[in-house]
């Protein structure tokens, strides 16, 4: 949640316009659009965004499951350890 509340701030702020009000959906609501509708924001500390997109490539995600033809971005902080775990990631993927 924290993207959320960055998000929100910005917006607060007047840092982040967005053309529609609508456009931030709780993950909950995800099912209420088409795939080619969505884009996902995952952030967390040390792999946790790692492991919830494992678990959407390996179809046990809650809410998401990533199918043929998805794009995936992936960004970190370089490091041997996050190395390892983003090319596991992307192997599911």
């Amino acid at each position: 949640h924290d993207v959320e509340k960055v998000v929100k701030t910005a917006m607060r702020l007047n840092k982040l316009v967005l053309p529609e009000e609508d456009l931030l959906i709780p993950i909950k609501k995800i099912n209420d659009y088409d795939d080619d509708e969505i884009v996902i924001l995952e952030t967390g500390r040390s792999g946790e965004p790692l492991k919830s997109l494992q678990k959407m490539a390996m179809g046990r995600h809650r809410f998401v499951n990533l199918h043929e033809g998805d794009l995936v971005f992936i960004t970190t902080t370089p490091s041997h350890a996050m190395e390892t775990k983003v090319a596991r990631t992307r192997d599911m993927i």
